[in-house]
């Protein structure tokens, strides 16, 4: 969990169930299921397995299993 007053720059890689609140920027890869809180900017490359997303996030998302865009989710790229 990285919560809402959280900054990362860089590449994250995810073992196990996580939820982004805060400021990413980079590459954010996860190997279950991910999610992207209401809070959440994230300015990156993201793939996973099961991606729930809520917040905003500009860059290309690559789920291979489920995708989920929330009512509230602001999404620029593919």
């Amino acid at each position: 969990f990285l919560g809402r007053n959280s900054r990362v720059v860089g590449k994250l890689t995810f073992s196990g169930p996580a939820e982004l609140d805060g400021y990413v920027e980079g590459e954010v890869e996860a190997h279950e299921r991910l999610t992207i809180g209401e809070s959440a900017v994230v300015s990156a490359k993201v793939t996973g397995t099961d991606i729930i997303v809520k917040g905003t996030v500009t860059g290309d998302i690559t789920a291979s299993r489920k995708l989920s865009l929330h009512k509230q989710a602001k999404v620029v790229g593919s």
